[in-house]
């Protein structure tokens, strides 16, 4: 069957015009017709709708009226909390890890006479006492871009319009942000592998290469960049995850690296159901810092597919969300606590796949400025540990009173 909605094109007319989609209507040629931000203009127009199959059509009667009234904000769906433009994960709570490059959005929806007014607040209590303004948050979504530990509180959508008597407010969703920690996975912003060479890809994150996986190609597949050989295994001894229920192959249609093989590892992928996708990467050294770079590509699912990748063993070590369809990879940095480390891929909906991983070992990088009067030395990854016993002879600087310190840095593995 299809269906055509239809309004009079004046309150009390007889004369019907067809609806699109577009403005405040969708799904026009739909069962259901949506109205949105509805405004008293819309008061006592009729609507109806034709339905028609293959034998004739008929027109539903009577139509029905739709009455507008002036209301105060009312609200329609309550505030939720969802990683980037991934609405699937939203949640009453959030709780993250700081640094992680995860961007959170908060949002509300009400109803009522417009326009309406904005104000996100926030309170450190669950009541929403002792709140304040948030500043600037004068729009219906509030866009925290990676949040800090003091990002944490209970957030609400403050509303008023012409009929309040007093503000409303959403309910007070609690935002939980963890400060940053080097015992967990730290993790690289979303990278897209569209319009990148298969050089860009393989040479971007830092370290010797380790070990590679391929999930669910059907043997093991070389690619070999700047005399370095990347062997894809896929017999499980390098990397395995749980529960493959199925390959799929053809799931990359992006465009070409410029090497085939590797075009070939991301358009095969392993299918998940139901159960949490857990990636353990294995032949691990505790103790040794390692970055995982995971592909998690299917172009077919496309929006359907959202997904994120966490530390197994915090539930809240987040990496960025994103759509499988948006062909990107994301790196995990960690210090190895034994042989084996299980990474999940966390998914709103029943469905998860994995193409690849690339397991580098990692190597913190070390850079010193001037601070003052001291020598200022920074690092990039876990803690820099002091030095009991820095061995001379120091020799002094030509033209300088200053000596020459040979400086023994050292960090955990």
């Amino acid at each position: 069957m299809t269906y055509q909605w239809q309004t009079n094109t004046a309150v009390g007319s007889l004369t019907w015009g067809n609806l699109s989609n577009g403005g405040q209507f969708s799904g026009a040629t739909s069962s259901s017709l949506v109205v949105s931000n509805v405004t008293s203009a819309a008061n006592n127009k009729d609507y109806r709708v034709i339905v028609s199959d293959a034998t004739g059509s008929v027109t539903s009667a009577p139509p029905a009226t739709l009455t507008v009234i002036d209301s105060a904000p009312i609200i329609v769906s309550d505030t939720t909390i969802f990683p980037n433009t991934e609405s699937l994960f939203a949640a009453a709570s959030f709780a993250v890890h700081a640094g992680n490059n995860n961007t959170l959005n908060l949002t509300a929806t009400f109803a009522g006479n417009q326009p309406m007014s904005f104000q996100w607040q926030v309170s450190p209590n669950a009541d929403g006492s002792a709140a304040v303004n948030v500043p600037g948050a004068t729009s219906s979504t509030l866009k925290l871009s990676n949040p800090q530990p003091a990002s944490s509180g209970y957030y609400s959508l403050q509303v008023s319009n012409s009929q309040s008597l007093a503000p409303t407010n959403s309910r007070w969703s609690q935002l939980t942000v963890s400060p940053a920690s080097a015992s967990l996975i730290q993790w690289s912003a979303p990278v897209s592998v569209n319009g990148l060479t298969a050089s860009q890809i393989l040479n971007a994150p830092p370290g010797a290469n380790f070990e590679e996986a391929s999930f669910g190609a059907a043997g093991i597949v070389s690619v070999t960049n700047n005399n370095v050989v990347y062997t894809f295994d896929n017999t499980a001894a390098v990397a395995a995850h749980n529960g493959n229920i199925g390959n799929k192959t053809g799931v990359y249609t992006g465009p070409s690296t410029g090497d085939t093989n590797l075009d070939a590892v991301f358009g095969v992928d392993a299918e998940v159901s139901g159960a949490t996708v857990s990636i353990t990467l294995n032949n691990l050294t505790p103790g040794t810092l390692y970055s995982a770079q995971l592909f998690s590509i299917n172009d077919v699912a496309g929006s359907s597919r959202q997904i994120e990748f966490a530390d197994s063993s915090d539930a809240t070590d987040l990496s960025a969300a994103f759509l499988m369809g948006d062909n990107v990879y994301v790196t995990g940095t960690f210090v190895a606590a034994n042989s084996t480390e299980v990474i999940s891929q966390k998914k709103p909906t029943t469905h998860g796949y994995v193409s690849a991983v690339i397991v580098r070992q990692a190597f913190p990088t070390v850079t010193s400025s001037a601070s003052g009067s001291n020598l200022q030395l920074n690092w990039n990854f876990g803690t820099l540990l002091e030095s009991t016993n820095v061995a001379g002879p120091y020799a002094p600087t030509a033209g300088s009173p200053h000596a020459a310190l040979q400086c023994d840095t050292r960090w955990p593995g």
